[in-house]
């Protein structure tokens, strides 16, 4: 079989290729939390924690698994309580200074929480080093130089779930006793020498923001491994792994600007010759919609399995606000031109049907990229035009130039998961894939994705809320020109016009729609 042409291309979608050790999927955060707060209280010299949010109080253990250590459940009190025990460690948690507009969401006087919690080895701080409007959205934990953490799950409150997702589980709650809903997310567990450049990167933020840090080297001891830390992970034995950023500095500031996020998803939808697997909170990106119908109408190569799983909606009003007519104008756009060029595609979302009818839905908060079994990235980067080109992101992608067996395992699990089954063998095939999924929506916790009609979106309004590059001085008017040009495509609209033709004809059901 002659190679494939790549999808990791350093310089161009990511900033690093390195060796690893070690490497894991870990699925939702009853594990990643288990396996952080481990490798949290083991820690020899450091700890850098760095995200969108965090919750002093988060409870990072439950139930038997709380019982069961020494160590305090809750994050801050956990910190406390290593650096006791351990007078040579330093802990170091860089938050997002958040935008008022999630003011009564967030833990108040959060520094003041952390900086008085009892150890001067604790060190917080705001990280604001981005571009005007935009947000520091990357999850990374570092501990000791030797293991790393990574992808869309912040240590913070309501985000506590098992792969289960019951509709009630009394150990998924808040500090205040409140209940959560379901919630899925995947991270990512590296370990060996791609470490490095992630601890690098957590110290470029730091320093950016005014921090005080000396460069840590790795500590000389033997790493924990995965299993050490926690069960239940799904291995990548790949050799290697890349690192991608989105980073775009304040104005003012030389720091070059990174946008390999979206080159990374781009090309990676454009050379899959079998399958596109996503899981996405958000999926509204003009940039991947056209990587898709560039892809989807060149007859040249095979035809495609489209999988897309999403949240039943919005995590909040605003976030509804802010998805509203985008996101379905995307999703249309993809339907039609697989429609129309003989791929198959599937929007899924997945929850728990109650005797009342109701849905209790799993909200979707993971950020996954699969294609044809042979790649996949794991991150904090939503499908938007502000995850591609505004905030600060992070993912780690691995790449097999043959499908492996690790990867194709990951994709059959999540599946499984998402339909409620114990046994991932269905899923495991990509021919057909779609129509099974599509079969398994009448008897599984698996539910077609209702995509509202959308033969048009006001970019301005996307503009507001998704923005596609940083405000700044003299840069609106570019900006508008953009989104405008976003929703101007003629070849784009043609082929959404033929596809509502044929819907007024009676050629696609109503509950494709």
């Amino acid at each position: 079989m002659s190679p494939r042409e790549p999808i990791l291309r350093l310089g161009t979608n990511c900033s690093v290729i390195a060796a690893v050790d070690e490497a894991a999927a870990l699925v939702d955060a009853d594990i990643y939390y288990r396996a952080a707060h481990r490798a949290i209280a083991g820690a020899k010299r450091y700890v850098m924690v760095s995200g969108w949010q965090f919750d002093s109080s988060v409870e990072m253990l439950r139930g038997d698994a709380a019982a069961s250590t020494e160590a305090p459940s809750q994050l801050l009190q956990l910190l406390t309580w290593a650096c006791e025990r351990n007078p040579e460690l330093e802990v170091y948690v860089l938050a997002w200074d958040f935008s008022p507009v999630f003011l009564l969401e967030r833990e108040w006087f959060q520094k003041r929480v952390f900086d008085s919690a009892g150890s001067k080895r604790i060190h917080f701080q705001w990280d604001s080093f981005f571009a005007a409007h935009a947000s520091h959205h990357q999850k990374l934990l570092v501990v000791d130089g030797t293991i790393a953490f990574s992808g869309g799950m912040d240590i913070c409150s309501s985000r506590w779930d098992t792969r289960a997702h019951e509709p009630e589980n009394s150990l998924r709650h808040n500090g205040d006793g409140k209940p959560c809903k379901p919630y899925h997310d995947v991270q990512a567990f590296v370990r060996g020498p791609v470490v490095a450049p992630l601890q690098e990167l957590f110290y470029d933020r730091w320093i950016q923001n005014g921090g005080d840090m000396k460069r840590l080297a790795p500590v000389d001891h033997p790493p924990p491994t995965l299993s050490e830390l926690c069960d239940g992970a799904l291995p990548l034995r790949l050799s290697s792994a890349a690192v991608s950023q989105t980073r775009v500095a304040p104005e003012g500031d030389k720091t070059p600007a990174l946008l390999h996020i979206r080159k990374l998803y781009e090309d990676a939808i454009e050379r899959a010759e079998a399958l596109v697997y996503i899981e996405q909170q958000y999926f509204t990106s003009r940039a991947v919609l056209r990587s898709f119908m560039r892809r989807l109408t060149n007859g040249a190569l095979p035809k495609l399995q489209i999988v897309v799983i999403l949240p039943h909606g919005g995590d909040t009003p605003k976030e509804r606000f802010a998805l509203g007519e985008a996101q379905a104008f995307v999703l249309n756009g993809i339907r039609c031109a697989a429609e129309e060029h003989g791929h198959a595609f599937g929007a899924f979302t997945t929850g728990t049907r109650l005797p009342t009818g109701e849905l209790k839905a799993t909200f979707i908060h993971s950020k996954v990229l699969l294609v044809d079994d042979r790649f996949v990235s794991i991150g904090s980067a939503n499908m938007t035009n502000r995850s591609l080109g505004l905030d600060t992101e992070l993912n780690l992608s691995w790449e097999h130039e043959h499908a492996v067996d690790d990867i194709t395992e990951l994709r059959a699990s999540l599946l499984a998961e998402h339909c409620g089954s114990s046994d991932s063998r269905r899923y495991l095939d990509i021919d057909g894939l779609v129509e099974r999924l599509d079969a398994d929506t009448f008897s599984t916790r698996l539910h077609r994705y209702i995509i509202d009609s959308a033969d048009d979106c006001d970019p301005l309004l996307s503009l507001a809320t998704d923005p596609v590059s940083p405000a700044g001085s003299g840069a609106l008017d570019e900006r508008i020109d953009e989104a405008w040009e976003s929703f101007d495509s003629t070849w784009f609209k043609s082929g959404i016009e033929r596809w509502l033709a044929r819907h007024d004809k009676g050629d696609i059901p109503d509950d494709r729609r």
